[in-house]
């Protein structure tokens, strides 16, 4: 691990007590967990190899050693604030984080 990830891992386990909230995360076929994320209703993802092409929507952050299911191996529902959200897409961060692209249901 570079110090640069080093760094990153211990900034984003830093922020999760502070912006994190608390999110029902209920993989296929289990009862929910409650695990503690960073929900963003409105994150803005910039189309890398599209100049000037941005997407709004709602995404979570969370640490992968918190939940009780890796996202790409299951399809949990993701509950905020009372509304069920299942996913669009994944981004894995390489130091334990995932970036989770959602879709309410």
């Amino acid at each position: 691990m570079t110090l640069e990830s080093t760094i990153e891992a211990a900034t984003s386990a830093a922020l999760l007590p502070v912006l994190g909230r608390d999110i029902l995360y209920a993989p296929e076929g289990q009862d929910a967990s409650t695990v503690t994320g960073i929900f963003d209703a409105s994150y803005e993802r910039i189309n890398q190899g599209e100049a000037g092409v941005s997407t709004f929507g709602p995404a979570v952050f969370f640490l992968l050693a918190d939940l009780p299911v890796d996202p790409e191996d299951d399809e949990p529902t993701i509950t905020i604030d009372g509304y069920d959200y299942s996913i669009r897409e994944t981004a894995k961060d390489g130091i334990g984080g995932v970036l989770i692209f959602l879709h309410r249901d």
